[in-house]
């Protein structure tokens, strides 16, 4: 992986060029529910239903690839390169979604400097690229959300103030996912393919964690789980009306979930990976 790359820049590149198709699932946990309990993202409620990517300073970064079209409203290389595409738009800011869902998770383990970095990179890495889209789409901003969550988990991390702060920000990111049509949240194809982005993230993250057959960078390990934690939440939202529009769809994105589940046994990351990286893209290979 390149290191220094930013999330955003990746994603676009490998829109452009790759078609490959890799992806990861784990369990809902009730570590992740922790600061969410009770919410309800704004894809999700938007579906009518109900029910985020990295640069890792410690070993480079994982990126998204496009699946080409396929037979369940896939992902074309030339929307996913777009940056001004809703698709562009609501995968990035699920990528930050998931950087804030393993951060919590982290915080209620007490574990709030390892949390730091997974809260720095929505600020970091993602925000800027995104601005001039939020501005576009008449988005409410949100950076100034983001920098009060940087500075209290370093000054007040056990502090009421700073859990609440995490809520805001994910509050924050629904309002701006809330800018896109109705019609098209509420549309099973379209939240499908910004699962399909998100697991593809969370796969490449999941293999940049890996080195010589063993899990050395954890935050990139983190970084997949909440990407894929977020992809999860997005899925039970839409997957009753998916079984009635494309109960094939349906049934592979529950297959790949279940299938991956043992790539993530816990927050912190086993010595070795339970699934390797080519086990990871050939379980999802179908998708």
């Amino acid at each position: 992986m390149a290191q220094g790359r930013r999330a955003i820049e990746l994603f676009l590149a490998l829109g452009a060029t790759a078609g490959l198709a890799v992806g990861c699932g784990l369990p809902h946990q009730n570590g992740a529910a922790g600061l969410e309990s009770g919410r309800t993202t704004a894809m999700a409620t938007s579906t009518g239903t109900g029910a985020g990517h990295h640069e890792g300073g410690e070993g480079g970064e994982g990126g998204e690839a496009s699946h080409g079209d396929t037979g369940h409203g896939g992902t074309s290389h030339g929307e996913t390169s777009d940056p001004g595409s809703p698709l562009t738009y609501a995968t990035v800011l699920g990528l930050m979604q998931g950087h804030l869902l393993v951060a919590g998770e982290l915080m209620q383990r007490g574990r709030a400097a390892d949390a730091e970095p997974h809260l720095a990179h929505p600020a970091d890495e993602l925000y800027g690229d995104l601005e001039p889209e939020l501005s576009r789409r008449g988005a409410p901003p949100f950076q100034s959300k983001l920098s009060v969550l940087q500075d209290l988990i370093r000054t007040a991390p056990t502090a009421p103030a700073t859990a609440q702060a995490v809520k805001e920000a994910r509050r924050s990111i629904d309002q701006a996912l809330a800018v896109l049509p109705e019609w098209e949240r509420r549309d099973p194809a379209f939240v499908a393919k910004v699962i399909r982005e998100l697991l593809n993230t969370a796969a490449s993250e999941y293999a940049a964690a890996i080195t010589d057959g063993r899990i050395a960078e954890t935050v990139e390990y983190q970084d997949s789980r909440g990407f894929v934690l977020y992809a999860e939440q997005l899925f039970r939202g839409i997957a009753p009306q998916l079984a009635v529009s494309d109960p094939a769809l349906e049934r592979k994105l529950a297959s790949t979930f279940a299938g991956l589940k043992p790539a993530w046994p816990d927050l912190l990351p086993p010595k070795r990976p339970v699934l390797t990286a080519q086990e990871v893209q050939q379980r999802t290979a179908a998708l």
